[in-house]
């Protein structure tokens, strides 16, 4: 394997462009940009003019989604 194979390999990155950051939600490009607009995911941030999505963000907003039927899931035993 190549250094550079190797290093992408182990590495993940926390900032994300768009196409990758709708990739990471598991939705298409266009329905990712809505919800951004609609304020469910969070607006990107700014290197320079490049617009970045932070991984980390993305994980709280994906956490506060509402789940099906409104009730979040009983917890586990492991949790305690």
């Amino acid at each position: 394997m190549s250094n550079a194979k190797a290093r992408d390999a182990r590495l993940v990155s926390r900032l994300l462009r768009r196409e990758r950051a709708a990739d990471y939600a598991d939705v298409c490009l266009p329905f990712f940009l809505k919800c951004v607009s609609a304020g469910i995911f969070s607006p990107p941030r700014l290197i320079n003019n490049i617009e970045v999505y932070d991984r980390t963000v993305l994980d709280r907003d994906i956490d506060a989604l509402p789940f099906k039927g409104g009730a979040a899931p009983a917890r586990s035993t492991w949790d305690d």
